[in-house]
Protein backbone atom coordinates (compact mmCIF):
# COMPACT_ATOMS: atom_id res chain seq x y z
CA UNK A 1 0.00 0.00 0.00
CA UNK A 2 0.86 3.72 -0.44
CA UNK A 3 0.19 4.99 2.96
CA UNK A 4 0.26 8.68 3.91
CA UNK A 5 0.43 10.17 7.10
CA UNK A 6 -0.84 13.47 7.44
CA UNK A 7 0.06 14.89 10.69
CA UNK A 8 0.48 18.23 12.04
CA UNK A 9 3.70 17.53 14.18
CA UNK A 10 7.10 15.04 13.12
CA UNK A 11 10.26 14.69 14.34
CA UNK A 12 12.41 16.88 14.94
CA UNK A 13 9.60 18.13 16.36
CA UNK A 14 9.06 15.99 19.90
CA UNK A 15 6.09 14.56 22.00
CA UNK A 16 4.42 11.10 22.46
CA UNK A 17 2.25 11.79 19.05
CA UNK A 18 5.51 12.45 17.10
CA UNK A 19 6.86 9.26 18.68
CA UNK A 20 4.14 6.75 17.82
CA UNK A 21 3.89 7.86 14.25
CA UNK A 22 7.20 8.00 13.41
CA UNK A 23 7.75 4.31 15.11
CA UNK A 24 4.63 3.22 13.28
CA UNK A 25 5.78 4.54 9.91
CA UNK A 26 8.99 2.78 9.85
CA UNK A 27 7.26 -0.51 10.89
CA UNK A 28 5.20 0.10 7.99
CA UNK A 29 8.13 0.51 5.63
CA UNK A 30 9.76 -2.43 7.01
CA UNK A 31 6.58 -4.76 6.29
CA UNK A 32 6.81 -3.18 2.61
CA UNK A 33 4.82 -0.52 2.30
CA UNK A 34 5.14 3.19 0.74
CA UNK A 35 5.20 5.83 3.62
CA UNK A 36 4.48 9.03 3.09
CA UNK A 37 4.19 12.33 5.52
CA UNK A 38 2.58 15.04 5.17
CA UNK A 39 3.22 17.62 7.80
CA UNK A 40 3.77 21.57 8.87
CA UNK A 41 7.27 23.00 9.81
CA UNK A 42 8.89 26.17 10.24
CA UNK A 43 11.24 25.01 7.66
CA UNK A 44 9.06 23.75 4.71
CA UNK A 45 10.69 21.32 2.17
CA UNK A 46 10.59 17.90 1.03
CA UNK A 47 13.36 15.31 1.97
CA UNK A 48 13.90 11.48 2.13
CA UNK A 49 14.34 10.49 5.50
CA UNK A 50 15.34 6.54 6.04
CA UNK A 51 13.69 6.08 3.05
CA UNK A 52 10.56 7.57 3.76
CA UNK A 53 9.56 10.39 1.92
CA UNK A 54 8.46 14.07 3.99
CA UNK A 55 7.11 16.66 2.86
CA UNK A 56 7.33 19.46 5.46
CA UNK A 57 4.37 22.53 4.48
CA UNK A 58 5.23 25.96 6.22
CA UNK A 59 3.54 26.45 9.26
CA UNK A 60 1.32 29.39 10.23
CA UNK A 61 -0.34 30.99 12.96
CA UNK A 62 0.93 28.63 15.47
CA UNK A 63 -1.21 28.38 18.85
CA UNK A 64 0.81 27.77 22.71
CA UNK A 65 3.36 26.13 20.44
CA UNK A 66 1.57 23.26 19.58
CA UNK A 67 -1.36 23.79 16.92
CA UNK A 68 -0.17 25.17 13.76
CA UNK A 69 -2.48 25.73 10.64
CA UNK A 70 -0.90 25.66 6.60
CA UNK A 71 -1.69 28.47 4.46
CA UNK A 72 -4.07 28.17 1.03
CA UNK A 73 -1.03 27.25 -1.18
CA UNK A 74 -0.01 24.86 1.31
CA UNK A 75 -3.78 23.00 1.54
CA UNK A 76 -3.33 23.10 -2.38
CA UNK A 77 0.00 20.96 -2.61
CA UNK A 78 -1.39 18.58 0.13
CA UNK A 79 -4.31 17.68 -2.22
CA UNK A 80 -1.39 17.74 -4.98
CA UNK A 81 0.53 15.60 -3.34
CA UNK A 82 -2.05 13.13 -2.11
CA UNK A 83 -3.05 12.45 -5.91
CA UNK A 84 0.43 12.34 -7.22
CA UNK A 85 1.96 9.93 -4.76
CA UNK A 86 -1.37 7.81 -5.87
CA UNK A 87 -1.98 7.55 -2.01
CA UNK A 88 -4.22 3.99 -0.66
CA UNK A 89 -4.82 5.14 2.59
CA UNK A 90 -4.76 8.26 4.76
CA UNK A 91 -3.73 8.22 8.57
CA UNK A 92 -4.47 10.78 10.69
CA UNK A 93 -3.84 11.69 14.51
CA UNK A 94 -5.52 13.68 16.93
CA UNK A 95 -9.20 15.32 16.87
CA UNK A 96 -8.04 19.08 17.32
CA UNK A 97 -4.87 19.28 14.80
CA UNK A 98 -5.04 21.12 11.58
CA UNK A 99 -3.98 18.53 9.20
CA UNK A 100 -6.52 15.96 10.63
CA UNK A 101 -9.34 18.07 9.92
CA UNK A 102 -7.62 18.99 6.08
CA UNK A 103 -6.88 15.26 5.94
CA UNK A 104 -10.04 13.83 6.37
CA UNK A 105 -11.87 16.21 3.82
CA UNK A 106 -9.35 15.47 1.31
CA UNK A 107 -9.76 12.22 1.58
CA UNK A 108 -13.35 12.40 1.11
CA UNK A 109 -12.31 14.19 -1.56
CA UNK A 110 -10.27 12.10 -3.29
CA UNK A 111 -12.53 8.77 -2.49
CA UNK A 112 -9.22 8.04 -0.14
CA UNK A 113 -10.18 5.97 3.01
CA UNK A 114 -8.97 7.57 6.16
CA UNK A 115 -8.03 5.79 9.34
CA UNK A 116 -8.43 8.59 12.14
CA UNK A 117 -6.58 7.77 15.66
CA UNK A 118 -7.21 9.70 18.73
CA UNK A 119 -4.65 10.41 21.45
CA UNK A 120 -6.42 11.84 23.96
CA UNK A 121 -8.36 10.75 26.49
CA UNK A 122 -9.81 13.84 27.11
CA UNK A 123 -10.41 17.90 26.52
CA UNK A 124 -7.04 19.84 26.26
CA UNK A 125 -5.69 20.70 29.66
CA UNK A 126 -4.13 23.66 30.03
CA UNK A 127 -3.55 26.44 32.76
CA UNK A 128 -4.56 28.84 29.69
CA UNK A 129 -8.31 29.32 30.36
CA UNK A 130 -8.77 30.96 26.75
CA UNK A 131 -7.07 27.92 25.05
CA UNK A 132 -9.21 25.40 28.14
CA UNK A 133 -12.20 27.20 26.25
CA UNK A 134 -11.61 27.52 22.76
CA UNK A 135 -10.21 23.53 22.55
CA UNK A 136 -13.28 22.64 23.49
CA UNK A 137 -15.45 24.52 21.07
CA UNK A 138 -12.80 23.19 18.55
CA UNK A 139 -13.18 19.32 19.82
CA UNK A 140 -17.20 19.85 19.71
CA UNK A 141 -17.32 21.42 16.07
CA UNK A 142 -14.34 20.42 14.21
CA UNK A 143 -12.87 17.34 16.16
CA UNK A 144 -16.40 16.26 16.17
CA UNK A 145 -16.71 16.45 12.53
CA UNK A 146 -13.04 15.09 11.72
CA UNK A 147 -14.55 12.17 13.96
CA UNK A 148 -17.53 10.88 12.28
CA UNK A 149 -16.26 11.74 8.81
CA UNK A 150 -13.36 9.16 9.12
CA UNK A 151 -13.34 5.94 8.06
CA UNK A 152 -12.33 4.10 10.88
CA UNK A 153 -11.81 5.76 14.40
CA UNK A 154 -9.20 4.21 16.83
CA UNK A 155 -8.59 5.15 19.85
CA UNK A 156 -4.93 4.18 21.82
CA UNK A 157 -6.47 3.60 25.34
CA UNK A 158 -10.29 2.58 25.98
CA UNK A 159 -10.66 5.86 27.98
CA UNK A 160 -9.51 7.78 24.32
CA UNK A 161 -12.53 5.29 22.46
CA UNK A 162 -15.20 6.72 25.72
CA UNK A 163 -13.76 9.94 25.07
CA UNK A 164 -14.49 9.46 20.98
CA UNK A 165 -17.92 7.92 21.73
CA UNK A 166 -18.91 11.27 23.59
CA UNK A 167 -17.87 13.68 21.72
CA UNK A 168 -18.83 12.26 18.32
CA UNK A 169 -21.22 8.92 18.72
CA UNK A 170 -18.71 7.11 17.14
CA UNK A 171 -17.62 3.79 17.80
CA UNK A 172 -13.43 3.57 18.03
CA UNK A 173 -11.44 0.50 17.69
CA UNK A 174 -9.10 0.15 20.90
CA UNK A 175 -4.74 0.21 19.32
CA UNK A 176 -2.68 0.36 22.14
CA UNK A 177 -0.13 2.71 22.18
CA UNK A 178 3.41 0.80 22.67
CA UNK A 179 7.07 1.27 23.01
CA UNK A 180 10.18 2.19 20.66
CA UNK A 181 12.59 1.45 22.85
CA UNK A 182 14.42 -2.49 22.92
CA UNK A 183 12.96 -4.75 25.91
CA UNK A 184 15.58 -5.25 28.41
CA UNK A 185 16.06 -9.12 29.10
CA UNK A 186 15.72 -10.06 32.92
CA UNK A 187 19.28 -11.59 33.23
CA UNK A 188 20.60 -8.02 31.52
CA UNK A 189 19.09 -5.45 34.48
CA UNK A 190 21.17 -3.93 36.67
CA UNK A 191 18.83 -2.68 39.74
CA UNK A 192 18.78 0.88 40.53
CA UNK A 193 15.65 1.57 41.99
CA UNK A 194 17.04 4.75 44.17
CA UNK A 195 17.54 6.62 40.71
CA UNK A 196 14.15 8.77 39.84
CA UNK A 197 13.42 9.31 36.16
CA UNK A 198 11.12 11.97 34.78
CA UNK A 199 10.60 11.32 31.26
CA UNK A 200 8.08 13.80 29.83
CA UNK A 201 8.00 17.47 28.08
CA UNK A 202 8.90 20.16 30.94
CA UNK A 203 5.49 21.75 31.03
CA UNK A 204 3.39 22.26 34.03
CA UNK A 205 0.83 20.06 32.99
CA UNK A 206 3.26 17.16 33.18
CA UNK A 207 4.13 17.41 36.24
CA UNK A 208 7.81 18.73 37.06
CA UNK A 209 7.34 20.53 39.83
CA UNK A 210 5.62 18.06 41.55
CA UNK A 211 8.42 15.20 40.58
CA UNK A 212 11.26 17.88 41.98
CA UNK A 213 9.41 18.41 45.32
CA UNK A 214 8.97 14.64 45.43
CA UNK A 215 12.78 14.21 44.84
CA UNK A 216 13.95 17.14 47.53
CA UNK A 217 11.55 15.47 50.44
CA UNK A 218 12.94 11.88 49.62
CA UNK A 219 16.49 13.12 49.39
CA UNK A 220 16.54 14.86 52.57
CA UNK A 221 15.59 11.39 54.40
CA UNK A 222 17.71 9.37 51.83
CA UNK A 223 21.09 11.10 50.40
CA UNK A 224 20.91 8.01 47.86
CA UNK A 225 18.29 9.15 46.24
CA UNK A 226 18.89 10.70 42.82
CA UNK A 227 17.20 11.73 39.81
CA UNK A 228 17.47 12.61 36.09
CA UNK A 229 15.03 15.12 33.98
CA UNK A 230 14.73 13.60 30.22
CA UNK A 231 12.91 16.06 28.40
CA UNK A 232 12.90 19.61 27.00
CA UNK A 233 9.84 22.03 26.94
CA UNK A 234 8.72 25.38 27.68
CA UNK A 235 9.31 25.03 31.50
CA UNK A 236 12.84 23.61 31.34
CA UNK A 237 14.79 26.80 32.65
CA UNK A 238 12.26 27.33 35.37
CA UNK A 239 12.72 24.06 36.55
CA UNK A 240 16.69 24.14 37.01
CA UNK A 241 16.12 27.55 38.79
CA UNK A 242 13.74 25.57 41.09
CA UNK A 243 16.28 22.67 42.01
CA UNK A 244 18.20 25.31 43.01
CA UNK A 245 15.94 26.51 45.19
CA UNK A 246 15.15 23.24 46.47
CA UNK A 247 18.65 22.82 46.91
CA UNK A 248 18.63 19.02 44.87
CA UNK A 249 20.75 20.56 42.10
CA UNK A 250 23.71 18.10 42.57
CA UNK A 251 21.25 15.19 43.15
CA UNK A 252 19.68 15.80 39.79
CA UNK A 253 20.90 16.06 36.08
CA UNK A 254 18.82 17.85 33.13
CA UNK A 255 19.77 15.99 30.50
CA UNK A 256 16.96 17.88 27.91
CA UNK A 257 15.63 16.25 24.58
CA UNK A 258 17.39 12.79 24.28
CA UNK A 259 17.25 10.11 21.54
CA UNK A 260 15.46 6.31 22.35
CA UNK A 261 19.25 4.94 23.57
CA UNK A 262 19.35 7.53 26.03
CA UNK A 263 15.96 7.29 27.48
CA UNK A 264 16.54 3.10 27.26
CA UNK A 265 20.12 3.66 29.03
CA UNK A 266 18.84 6.16 31.83
CA UNK A 267 15.28 3.65 32.48
CA UNK A 268 16.91 0.76 32.95
CA UNK A 269 16.26 -0.88 36.11
CA UNK A 270 15.46 2.34 37.80
CA UNK A 271 12.11 3.91 39.32
CA UNK A 272 9.79 6.17 36.69
CA UNK A 273 8.29 9.00 38.67
CA UNK A 274 4.91 10.62 36.65
CA UNK A 275 3.03 13.20 38.24
CA UNK A 276 1.31 14.12 34.84
CA UNK A 277 -2.02 16.27 35.08
CA UNK A 278 -2.44 15.73 31.29
CA UNK A 279 -5.65 14.36 29.46
CA UNK A 280 -3.28 11.29 28.56
CA UNK A 281 -4.84 9.03 26.25
CA UNK A 282 -2.15 5.77 26.86
CA UNK A 283 0.98 7.43 27.84
CA UNK A 284 4.34 5.47 26.03
CA UNK A 285 6.07 6.64 29.40
CA UNK A 286 4.56 4.24 31.47
CA UNK A 287 5.07 1.63 28.25
CA UNK A 288 8.94 2.49 28.44
CA UNK A 289 9.64 1.80 31.97
CA UNK A 290 7.76 -1.53 31.65
CA UNK A 291 9.80 -2.29 28.75
CA UNK A 292 13.12 -1.27 30.46
CA UNK A 293 12.43 -3.25 33.63
CA UNK A 294 11.87 0.31 35.56
CA UNK A 295 9.64 0.46 39.00
CA UNK A 296 6.57 2.41 37.75
CA UNK A 297 4.85 5.24 40.25
CA UNK A 298 2.32 7.40 38.67
CA UNK A 299 -0.80 9.19 39.27
CA UNK A 300 -3.72 7.30 37.42
CA UNK A 301 -3.01 6.93 33.58
CA UNK A 302 -4.82 4.32 31.26
CA UNK A 303 -1.76 2.62 30.46
CA UNK A 304 -0.69 2.02 34.02
CA UNK A 305 -3.90 0.48 34.74
CA UNK A 306 -3.46 -1.80 31.28
CA UNK A 307 -0.35 -3.11 32.99
CA UNK A 308 -1.45 -3.49 36.60
CA UNK A 309 -4.34 -5.61 35.08
CA UNK A 310 -2.48 -7.76 33.19
CA UNK A 311 -0.46 -8.81 36.40
CA UNK A 312 2.54 -6.12 36.59
CA UNK A 313 3.32 -4.13 39.63
CA UNK A 314 2.03 -0.52 39.23
CA UNK A 315 2.24 1.85 42.45
CA UNK A 316 -0.89 3.90 41.05
CA UNK A 317 -1.77 6.97 43.16
CA UNK A 318 -5.71 7.20 44.19
CA UNK A 319 -4.78 10.50 45.08
CA UNK A 320 -2.72 13.16 43.77
CA UNK A 321 -0.07 15.18 45.55
CA UNK A 322 3.56 15.21 46.49
CA UNK A 323 3.11 13.40 49.94
CA UNK A 324 1.31 11.07 47.63
CA UNK A 325 4.69 10.79 45.74
CA UNK A 326 6.73 10.23 48.29
CA UNK A 327 4.80 7.58 50.04
CA UNK A 328 4.88 5.35 46.51
CA UNK A 329 8.17 5.77 46.03
CA UNK A 330 8.89 4.67 49.62
CA UNK A 331 6.61 1.93 49.13
CA UNK A 332 7.70 1.19 45.94
CA UNK A 333 11.43 0.65 47.80
CA UNK A 334 10.68 -0.95 50.46
CA UNK A 335 9.99 -4.01 48.23
CA UNK A 336 12.19 -6.42 46.68
CA UNK A 337 13.02 -5.26 42.67
CA UNK A 338 10.66 -7.36 39.97
CA UNK A 339 12.23 -8.55 36.34
CA UNK A 340 9.63 -9.56 33.81
CA UNK A 341 10.15 -12.22 31.12
CA UNK A 342 11.00 -10.86 27.83
CA UNK A 343 8.07 -12.51 25.98
CA UNK A 344 5.94 -10.35 28.36
CA UNK A 345 7.70 -6.98 27.52
CA UNK A 346 7.56 -7.69 23.51
CA UNK A 347 4.28 -7.54 23.09
CA UNK A 348 5.08 -3.89 24.12
CA UNK A 349 6.45 -3.00 20.85
CA UNK A 350 6.14 -1.29 17.06
CA UNK A 351 6.92 -5.31 16.03
CA UNK A 352 3.61 -6.27 16.77
CA UNK A 353 1.32 -3.20 16.63
CA UNK A 354 2.97 -2.55 13.21
CA UNK A 355 1.41 -5.89 11.68
CA UNK A 356 -2.10 -4.66 13.73
CA UNK A 357 -2.09 -1.69 12.00
CA UNK A 358 -1.35 -2.75 8.52
CA UNK A 359 -4.42 -5.74 8.76
CA UNK A 360 -6.29 -2.66 9.79
CA UNK A 361 -5.01 0.20 6.56
CA UNK A 362 -5.84 -3.09 4.70
CA UNK A 363 -9.18 -3.79 5.47
CA UNK A 364 -10.32 -0.20 5.50
CA UNK A 365 -8.53 0.03 1.93
CA UNK A 366 -10.07 -3.16 0.37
Amino acid sequence: MNIAFVINNYPPKVGGLEQHVSALSAQLQKLGHQVTILTLSDKPGLSLEDGIKVYRLKEYLTVDGILGFPSPAGLAKLAQVLKAEKIDVISTHTRFFSLSWFGVALGRLLGVPVVHTEHGSGFVVSEKALIRQASRLVDRSLGAITLRAASKVLGVSQPSCDFVKKLSGVEAEVFYNVSPLPPLAPEQVEFQRKKLVFLARVVEVKGWRAFLETVAQLRAQDPEIHAVVLGAGADLEKAKAYAAELGITEALDFKGFVDHRTVARELAGATLVNPTVAAEGFQTTIIDAFVSQAAIVTYDVSSARVLAESGVRVQILEQQGVDQLVAAVRKELAQEPVAYPLEDLEKWGWASQGKTYEQILTQVSA
